[in-house]
């Protein structure tokens, strides 16, 4: 698809995949980058020791398509963390499209994210949803409100998925810079957000691939089956006090909330910084503290920032209350993992 107000000339565009394990769907995806619509500068793939024929696959279509694919395989498994970042550092085009093994990628994806992301340095698309059996009928945006999606909210969980992202190259500075050990896709998107610097369309332009085997690294970065008492509504609420008074911590709210603290404050200086850098970076390090008093401060700052931060439909004493008791319920959620 041709937009008539798109700049004639050609931007080097390099798409960035990282494999692992992933021979039952790899063939269909490679298939749909390479009959994009728009030329290809390169497409990069690390695989991270794939112990089934993934390699033997990324290999066949190298071999026809010399100039295009650039493939390699880590000496070690590194996890998809880092191996991302390193094809991402690796990438010499002048915009980064990120690629899951296992998705269908629409034939104009790489033209319409090109034609939405501007001057900005982060694009995201909506996408459809299929899961082992059918195509869901609620789309990424649909599922996760990614149209309202807000910095306020991201520092509660991530919800911008690299398979749905281009960024522009200039990104790679505030990379490089932070030297934050954090999933990419969550990088990329509290950087963006952060300094207002993101474009989004609501075109479906890949089907998204969500199965029991969809993890593009190693068994390092599974989640530990953990025994977890449910309880719910104001019970959650009243444990969570209870721990916090007895001072018992988490270490994974500690350590995910520490990195996103540290992000935050190395982009504070910048120009483009939202308005609220500030009440995010103390939010952030109260939450990392994990006392009855940090998460009453905290409590705060939700109250002060709930028209950005929340997504209630009406204004009544049940949502005023849900925003006060907010950060104890999502202490008690999340005490196991921040995924």
């Amino acid at each position: 698809m041709n937009h008539p107000d798109e700049k004639k000339e050609l931007k080097n565009v390099s798409v960035v995949m990282c494999t692992y394990n992933g021979e039952l769907y790899l063939k269909e995806q490679l298939d749909s980058i390479l009959s994009q619509t728009y030329p290809l500068f390169e497409i990069i793939i690390r695989d991270d020791c794939s112990t089934d024929n993934t390699w033997a696959i990324l290999q066949d279509y190298q071999s026809k398509n010399p100039t295009l694919l650039k493939c390699s395989q880590n000496n070690h498994n590194v996890g998809y963390w880092m191996n991302f970042k390193l094809g991402m550092l690796q990438a010499k085009g002048d915009y980064i499209a990120f690629s899951d093994q296992d998705d269908i990628w629409m034939s104009d994806k790489i033209e319409e994210l090109l034609f939405t992301i501007g001057e900005k340095m982060l694009a995201v698309s909506n996408s459809k949803i299929l899961n082992e059996l059918t195509v869901e009928d609620r789309t990424l945006f649909q599922e996760h409100n990614l149209p309202n999606m807000t910095i306020e909210k991201l520092i509660w969980d991530n919800h911008i998925f690299g398979h749905s992202c281009m960024i522009n190259v200039a990104l790679l500075d505030y990379i490089n810079r932070i030297k934050i050990t954090t999933a990419h896709d969550y990088l990329i998107a509290l950087v963006c957000f952060s300094l207002n610097s993101v474009a989004m369309t609501d075109k479906e332009l890949q089907v998204w691939r969500r199965h029991s085997q969809s993890l593009t690294g190693s068994s390092q970065f599974a989640i530990k089956n953990v025994k977890k008492k449910r309880i719910k509504g104001y019970r959650k609420t009243i444990y969570a006090i209870f721990c916090l008074i007895l001072g018992r911590k988490s270490e994974v709210i500690h350590n995910g909330f520490l990195r996103i603290n540290l992000i935050l404050s190395q982009l504070k200086e910048e120009k483009s910084v939202t308005q609220n850098i500030e009440d995010l970076i103390l939010i952030t390090r109260l939450m990392k503290l994990q006392s009855l008093l940090s998460y009453i401060r905290a409590s705060f700052i939700c109250w002060k920032l709930k028209e950005t931060m929340f997504d209630y439909k009406s204004k009544d004493l049940r949502n005023d209350l849900l925003t006060v008791t907010f950060v104890f319920r999502w202490w008690y959620d999340h005490r196991f993992d921040m995924a």
